[in-house]
Order: C-alpha cells, then sequence, then structure tokens
C-alpha cells in the first residue's frame, strides 16, 4: 500500500486570524503563491512561530490604534455644535 505525499509549503506570512469553533485559525500566504490561494489553518498545524509572533504584535497595535481613533472621533464630534453635524434640523 502506497501513502499519499505530502508536500509542504513555506509560510509568507500571516494575514489574519479567526476562531471557529473555540479552535484559532490562521489565515496564511504561502511563498511563491498568489492570494488567491491563501489558506486557513489550525494553530496547531502551523510551525512558524516568528511569523505568528510579528503577526500578533502587529495585530495588537493596530488594535490599540483603531480604539484610539475611535477614542478621538467621539471626543471630537462631542466638541462641535449639534447643528454642525447635520443632527439638529433648521426652524426656518
Amino acid at each position: 500500500m502506497r501513502l499519499p505525499i505530502q508536500t509542504l509549503h513555506q509560510v509568507q506570512e500571516i494575514k489574519d486570524m479567526r476562531e471557529l469553533k473555540g479552535c484559532t485559525e490562521y489565515k496564511v500566504r504561502w511563498k511563491g503563491w498568489s492570494a488567491k490561494y491563501d489558506s486557513w489553518l489550525p494553530e496547531e498545524e502551523l510551525n512558524c512561530p516568528d511569523l505568528l509572533n510579528r503577526f500578533h504584535a502587529t495585530h495588537l497595535k493596530n488594535e490599540e490604534e483603531e480604539v484610539e481613533e475611535e477614542e478621538y472621533e467621539i471626543t471630537s464630534t462631542a466638541l462641535l455644535p449639534r447643528d454642525w453635524c447635520g443632527l439638529v434640523a433648521s426652524a426656518t
């Protein structure tokens, strides 16, 4: 009996992360392949700790920046007159 041959491909970059049925999966870009072939893989199938660490460092930084931007937007719009935002209709 012949066993199927498994081909190993090198991960170029971790593109995204999601939780699915309690498991963490990562969207990977394969080295030498286009985005069309990106794949979602469970964390335990990945053997690229450097890329995972880089993704998490960048991902956390981006999330913090988004929160700061949202806070700034809320603070800045709260200082504007209500009618400037078009929230209060003119009585004339």
